[in-house]
């Protein structure tokens, strides 16, 4: 384990100190799901340059994420009632609200 220090929410510029649900690797990157706020961070584990990818909906609060066969991270958006898949190589994320809000 290397300590990478704190990473800075993109909206609010400040150290995010909270971030959860670490990922295992997906190739060569590591995914980490800010359920505090709402973003995704992405590490490369060659380089350790740090992406910080903003949900589409504000403090969201992602969880649960997965990475499928296709290298897309597909999580939850446990406070922004939506599931979303974020692109591991184009950097951008794609967002569906549940038809039903808040249903289980």
């Amino acid at each position: 384990m290397e300590n990478l220090g704190a990473f800075k929410d993109p909206r609010k510029r400040q150290a995010h100190r909270h971030l959860r649900h670490p990922l295992g690797c997906a190739e060569t990157n590591a995914y980490l799901l800010d359920f505090a706020a709402g973003n995704i961070v992405r590490i490369d584990a060659k380089t350790k340059n740090v992406t910080i990818l903003p949900d589409p909906t504000p403090d969201s609060r992602p969880r649960r994420g997965r990475v499928d066969h296709e290298g897309r991270l597909w999580f939850a958006e446990y406070q922004g009632n939506a599931h979303s898949a974020c692109s591991t190589q184009g950097e951008r994320i794609s967002e569906w609200k549940v038809p039903t809000p808040w249903s289980g």
